[in-house]
């Protein structure tokens, strides 16, 4: 079981006044009984240095390795209420008349051997304290050693609990108390929760059931040296980070709703949130009553004033007090300081200026404003698009980068400004503005971009520092830099990169991060005790067929260690899977560790992440080393562990059963060879002279077979091909009966549609020309109300007409389908047809081939393909097809591509199916494999409406069908495309041979 399964819960501290903690409370972790399988009363807990805990449970002892949790029944019904880890790791286990200690057994699984219990005939009561004194074990009990009545706890020394040392911190009873290394103390108390003290005595902080934690009645804590703390309560088990650079806040300090917006000034710290804005006062949060509407955005002017861009309007805030400029819907500002306001809202951008709102332009749900030394606005919506306004801001115009490929590279594009020197980050690299050249040129330096933070949703400059952002999903913060010592800043920030980063503010070595998790304060010049740490993995446990341990994790006795007591592992065949779990021996609240694995050397590792097991189903006989890394929260890679495996081979394929079945199938085949070799003999001369009368006669029928034979295969092709056109005719007469008149019909009105609506467009035109002429002696409501109207009314009627023109022209290639297209057969070079195709294609196309440098391949003058085929109908196939491979090599040139346009025109014959082909090549965007086998439908076309109906290639094919051929096409998406025609050869009666045919002999 992972621990990531565990809810965690970003809890804050709001333990009725007695929260002290100036930066919040530190995240933990519970784990419930669902999550363990115990019992919810726990007693004790301690960890030792290889990343594991164990728990004194109602039930017996728990341990977590951190894959799954295992309980150790005690023997009988016996509580287990203590335990206690000495200096040699060895960790004791106390209870009711109970007393022992953990061990690794004979497979590595943990076992309790006991010391004492109610099997020595004994009564020891029980135990409320382990420790100890001068090498010894001492062992507090409710009765001492009164009762014993054998030497089971010689060697120990026993005391019975007189309850002296009784403590209480808040009218509560301590449970325990830990003295930390710093002088601060850590308290469990019975009812008062979790408690730290720093070394006066004073109260950090407290975690209750108020502020999240599991359950008030903490009877346990142990403390490691990585900083954290483990807990045992009456409701479940908690780990805690003390010594952490992360902590929160949220609703019980009096901070609700999502983290919106933050602003630090001289005076306190400003929170915006989808609930509204509040000020924090000392250690907890105070809203401003005056905006309870969602704050989008604070900026601080010069004086320190701080303005709050709000659902409710634009509002400037001094202290706890605010007073609202304007009423509307506000998403960002931009204060001058001479009393003048850019406020960017729903419906475009307006300046506000004693009083008085105006609109400026239309730029909607804009969310940054910057305004430069030559008093030029620069804008951000919320799309990412990058306005810059100049004059009086009413036009503007929309930047992209210099290598932008379209209109889409316009949007998703952060605008930020460092030092005076205006940005815009966007998936095609970092661009500055160049005042100069009017235009954003690309920064050479790309240590502030690279292609894994494409689209960031988030990017924060530090005034004068550094800049901050995200990856496109607000996730993974980190700097945009490559200077020394901000790898180290990069490792400790990536604890949170699981979270999504809305806004953030730094405060020198104090940063604020905003979001849906709350408001989260990072100590940055604080370095928590594991990231110093080396920390391992370890194996935990391997399993095979799902319920027989081969290794349970422990080893060295009492010493619980994790070395493996084994070089490799050797499975019998035939199991159906092998399951090996691991762990690294560091725990984490916030962060997780990640792991990779794979089964042997060759293979490719798995993808990074927080599963802890391994499972290979029906392994294969062979030698395997298996490997595992770890990552920690920080990112950084531990050295891998290796676990040479060996899946033996069964029995019936080991060399020597190879051998055996090679000796005994050797003797069968001798034997049976020589059997067969008599009965060979006595058949020979009776077969002889059979074969010999039936030779003449068995020659003379397969003569006559085979000639009947082709016969009948030239008839049956004939037929099928007289069928094939006779289906054809029929299926297109019937159509072209059915919709002839039906197009007639239809084109008719739409020649009407379209005429009307194109007449409509100039009426319109005429009537707004009125409108301006007559506009002073109309009110400018009634004005802007009748422009709006006859503008709408414009684009309805060039939408009528866009589709009116579409619809006529899928009617007139309706009305070409039904053509009738009879072949007129000649005897014609196929060549010479296709060059004077190649003169027309030059001629159409001249400047596109000049302007992407196409190369066009045909055949020699002296080719000679003679087919019978109509000329005319024949060239119209052939311009189609080369019109199509220009139109992709124009498609793939726009893509950016780099590559040579090429055109490659050949025409041969086929020496095995006896037909003359034209193959048409080019190098273009080719076809996807999922529409190729739609080439040919009619209607059926990748191309807009407007620049085709989709009808020629059904037409060209029917063409090469009417003249008994086909056109085949192979293509491959983003390389080359072929179309192949095929045509019956014309052998000449004289026996002259086409020019093909004579090269096709000379190569062979």
């Amino acid at each position: 079981m992972k621990r990531y399964l565990l809810c965690l819960v970003f809890l804050l501290l709001a333990g009725i006044g007695q929260i002290e903690a100036k930066d919040g409370i530190p995240f933990f972790v519970n784990y419930s009984p669902a999550v363990y399988h115990a019992h919810n009363r726990n007693f004790d807990i301690v960890s030792d240095d290889s990343g594991r805990v164990y728990v004194a449970n109602f039930e017996g002892v728990l341990y977590y390795d951190q894959t799954e949790w295992h309980t150790i029944h005690a023997p009988g019904v016996f509580r287990i209420t203590k335990l206690f880890k000495d200096n040699r790791g060895r960790i004791w286990v106390g209870g009711y008349n109970l007393f022992g200690y953990l061990t690794s057994g004979g497979n590595g699984e943990l076992e309790l051997q006991m010391v004492f219990s109610k099997n020595n005939k004994g009564f020891l009561g029980e135990v409320t304290d382990i420790g100890e004194k001068d090498g010894k074990i001492y062992v507090t009990t409710s009765l001492g050693d009164a009762d014993i009545q054998d030497d089971s706890m010689d060697g120990f020394i026993v005391n019975q609990d007189k309850s002296d040392d009784i403590r209480y911190y808040k009218e509560a009873l301590v449970n325990k108390r830990l003295t930390l290394e710093d002088g601060s103390v850590l308290l469990a108390t019975a009812g008062n929760g979790f408690v730290m003290l720093d070394k006066e005595g004073n109260e950090v902080y407290a975690l209750t059931e108020q502020n999240g934690l599991c359950n008030n009645n903490v009877n346990g804590i142990y403390a490691d040296s990585s900083g954290y703390v483990w807990g045992a309560t009456d409701n479940g088990l908690f780990l805690v980070n003390i010594h952490t650079a992360y902590t929160y806040f949220r609703s019980n300090e009096g901070l609700s709703g999502e983290v919106q917006s933050i602003c630090h000034t001289a005076d306190g710290l400003y929170v915006g949130t989808l609930q509204g804005l509040f000020y924090k006062e000392g250690d907890v949060f105070e809203p401003i009553r005056a905006i309870q509407h969602a704050c989008w955005q604070l900026q601080q002017d010069a004086a320190g004033n701080v303005y709050a861009s709000t659902a409710g309007g634009l509002y400037a805030v001094y202290g706890r007090q605010a007073r609202q400029i304007t009423d509307s819907h506000t998403l960002s500002a931009y204060v001058c300081g001479d009393g003048t306001y850019y406020a960017g809202e729903v419906d475009g951008v307006y300046q506000v200026r004693q009083g008085e709102r105006k609109q400026l332009n239309i730029i909607e749900k804009a969310t940054y404003f910057y305004v430069d030394d030559d008093k030029t606005l620069w804008v951000r919506n919320i799309y990412g698009q990058v306005f810059r306004c100049e004059g009086d801001y009413s036009g503007y115009v929309i930047l992209a980068p210099e290598n932008a490929k379209g209109e889409k590279d316009s949007f998703n594009n952060t605008l930020f400004v460092q030092n005076g020197v205006i940005f815009v980050l966007s998936h095609v690299g970092l661009f500055k503005w160049d005042k100069a050249g009017k235009k954003l040129v690309e920064v050479a330096d790309r240590s502030l971009w690279s292609s894994d933070i494409q689209y960031p949703q988030f990017v924060y400059p530090e005034p004068g520092r550094r800049v901050w952002g995200t990856n496109n999903d607000g996730k993974n913060l980190h700097i945009y830099t490559k200077k020394q010592g901000m790898e180290e800043i990069n490792a400790l920030l990536r604890p949170i990169h699981d979270l999504t980063i809305g806004t953030m503010e730094t405060d020198g070595d104090d940063v604020w991060l905003g979001g849906n998790f709350g408001l989260i304060h990072w100590d940055m010049a604080m370095k928590e005790p594991d990231y110093a740490k080396k920390s391992h993995v370890y194996l935990r446990r391997i399993v095979i067929d799902n319920d027989s341990v081969v290794w349970g994790g422990f080893d060295e006795g009492d010493r619980l260690g994790v070395t493996l007591p084994f070089k490799e592992l050797s499975f019998n065949s035939g199991i159906r899977d092998i399951k090996v779990y691991f762990s690294s021996d560091l725990f984490s609240v916030l962060g997780a560790t990640e792991y990779r694995y794979r089964l042997d050397a060759g293979d490719e590792w798995s993808d990074w992440s927080t599963e802890t097991s391994a499972r290979f189903a029906n392994p294969r006989s062979g030698r395997y080393t298996f490997q595992v890394m770890a990552r920690d929260r920080y990112g950084r890679t531990m050295e891998s562990l290796k676990l040479p495996l060996t899946v033996r081979y069964p029995v019936y394929v080991r060399w020597y059963s190879i051998v055996l079945y090679i000796v005994a199938l050797s003797l069968l085949i001798l034997f049976l060879i020589r059997w067969r070799m008599r009965r060979l003999l006595a058949e020979k001369m009776r077969l002889e002279h059979i074969v010999e009368e039936r030779t003449s006669q068995i020659r003379n029928q397969k003569d006559e077979i085979e000639e009947k034979s082709k016969k009948l295969e030239i008839a049956l092709d004939d037929l099928s091909k007289a069928q094939y056109q006779l289906i054809r005719q029929e299926k297109m007469a019937t159509v072209g009966t059915l919709t002839k008149g039906l197009v007639d019909r239809i084109l008719n009105p739409m020649n009407y549609v379209n005429n009307f609506s194109h007449m409509s467009i100039g009426l319109v035109k005429d009537i707004k020309d009125n409108l301006d002429d007559d506009q002073k002696n109309m009110t400018s409501d009634i004005y802007e109300d009748s422009v709006d109207a006859l503008d709408m009314l414009n684009t309805n009627l060039k939408k009528i007409e866009e589709h009116g023109l579409n619809t006529t022209r899928i009617l007139k290639a309706m009305e070409e389908m039904l053509k009738d297209r009879s072949v007129n057969p000649t005897l014609i070079n196929l060549a010479s047809i296709c060059r004077k195709n190649i003169e027309m294609l030059h001629a159409y196309y001249a400047e596109d081939i000049a302007e992407c440098h196409i190369r066009i391949e045909s055949p020699d003058k002296e080719a000679m393909v003679v087919a019978e085929v109509d000329a005319e109908q024949f060239s119209k196939v052939v311009m189609s097809m080369l019109a199509n491979s220009m139109y992709a090599l124009r498609k793939k040139r726009q893509q950016g591509k780099a590559f040579e346009p090429l055109i490659r025109l050949r025409v041969f014959i086929d020496a095995d199916s006896s037909q003359a082909k034209v193959s048409i090549y080019d190098n273009g965007v080719g076809i996807e494999s999922s529409i190729i086998d739609k080439v040919f439908d009619p209607f059926f076309t990748t191309k807009t409406t407007a620049e085709a109906v989709g009808v020629g290639m059904y037409l060209s094919r029917e063409i090469i069908l009417n003249h008994g051929g086909d056109i085949t096409i192979q293509s491959v998406k983003n390389e080359y495309t072929e179309f192949v025609i095929s045509v019956p050869v014309h052998h000449p009666e004289n026996g002259k041979k086409n020019d093909a045919d004579e090269k096709g002999e000379e190569n062979n």
